[in-house]
């Protein structure tokens, strides 16, 4: 089983690429570590662990990604409100609207 960390974009890509070419399934781990360099001083760097999978993760097929998405819709109610009340004022006949 194929598991690595890769501190470079275009090693994750060669990497990515060989996988697929394989069939592979596989699942990548982004993290930001902080390195502390004698001359560059203290910066932060990326890294990507890519772990090759016996299956693709439940959910999860070629072509298909299921995405959970938690965001806050309050500021649209207002927006649903007023919408609805305009819908009530106005009744529609084919292609024109009479307003009540």
């Amino acid at each position: 089983m194929f598991n690595r960390t890769l501190k470079n974009r275009e090693e994750l890509i060669s990497v990515m690429d060989a996988l697929d070419v394989l069939g592979k399934a596989y699942t990548i781990k982004k993290e930001i570590e902080s390195v502390n360099c004698p001359v560059l001083g203290k910066y932060d760097r990326e890294a990507w662990t890519v772990m090759e999978a016996d299956q693709a993760p439940e959910g999860i097929t070629v072509g298909n990604l299921k995405v959970k998405i938690d965001i806050d819709t309050s500021s649209l109610e207002g927006a649903i409100e007023i919408c609805d009340k305009i819908q009530e004022r106005l009744r529609i006949k084919g292609n024109t609207c009479d307003a009540k």
